[in-house]
């Protein structure tokens, strides 16, 4: 009896699940707002050569289109660079996936071999997080 009443006393010391929807929802916009200012940053930034009245845009500028090539190439160089980052990364993520849900299917999924419920969550998660690191790249 002693149990029940101290966990009573700290089940009604949490949120309630309503206020927990709204905390989500808050941290969610906040994150999309903080988005948007990073985004119209950058989007502001002018490629322009030179100082003050002299600017122009890069691209019209003396030797602008060979600039444009020169940004162009290192873009691939360095999208090249992460994709080759990214698949040896995953390599090792699909690895310890696979270890991973092999422990946490014996060590939590008690219910024979019928019961990959929490390693199947494990998985799902983890290939939903890979993809948008993959994608974000």
């Amino acid at each position: 009896q002693n149990l029940n009443q101290h966990l009573s006393t700290h089940l009604s010391k949490m949120i309630s699940l309503q206020t927990s929807v709204w905390i989500t929802y808050g941290c969610s916009f906040l994150g999309l707002l903080w988005a948007l200012i990073n985004w119209l940053s950058v989007r502001s930034i002018k490629l322009v050569e030179g100082e003050g009245s002299e600017s122009q845009p890069l691209a019209t500028g003396e030797g602008g289109a060979s600039k444009i090539q020169t940004m162009i190439q290192i873009g691939e160089y360095i999208a090249r660079g992460a994709n080759a980052f990214l698949v040896q990364e995953y390599k090792i993520c699909f690895i310890f996936m696979l270890l991973m849900g092999i422990i946490i299917k014996f060590a939590i999924d008690k219910g024979g071999m019928q019961d990959w419920a929490t390693t199947l969550a494990f998985w799902t998660g983890s290939i939903t997080s890979i993809a948008s690191g993959f994608i974000g790249m």
